[in-house]
């Protein structure tokens, strides 16, 4: 949860590219995780749990403010993948392609800012 919500700060509120790599989980374990996060800093009161079960739906708030999340996580630089049983070697191109093609270099060919978060 600690890289979840460093990820989506750098991501969210600093606008930086952020390639999350998950060697645990996949990502629809980190949907509800990541939709509650974001609705809660809007002042929302949606829960992981009403989101995993979809008790939202039955609260007008909570469904605004879900929806609102999930709205607001599609404009975040956030790029997540799992790597499940995938060795470092394998992983680190991945790592390399992710930043020539997503981040990018400045006019002096310096790497953009931008930040790889990796769980193990």
């Amino acid at each position: 949860m600690v890289g979840i919500n460093v990820a989506l700060h750098v991501s969210g509120i600093l606008d930086i590219p952020v390639l999350f790599i998950d060697t645990e989980m996949t990502e629809e374990d980190h949907w509800p995780r990541i939709v509650a996060h974001i609705s809660k800093a809007n002042d929302g009161l949606a829960t992981i749990n009403d989101v995993e079960q979809g008790s939202f739906q039955d609260n007008v708030l909570k469904r605004e403010k879900v929806h609102d999340a999930v709205t607001k996580f599609g404009t975040y630089p956030f790029y997540y993948r799992s790597v499940i049983g995938k060795q470092f070697e394998e992983i680190l191109p991945l790592i390399r392609r992710w930043l020539w093609k997503t981040v990018g270099f400045d006019d002096n060919g310096k790497l953009k800012d931008c930040l790889v978060i990796y769980t193990t």
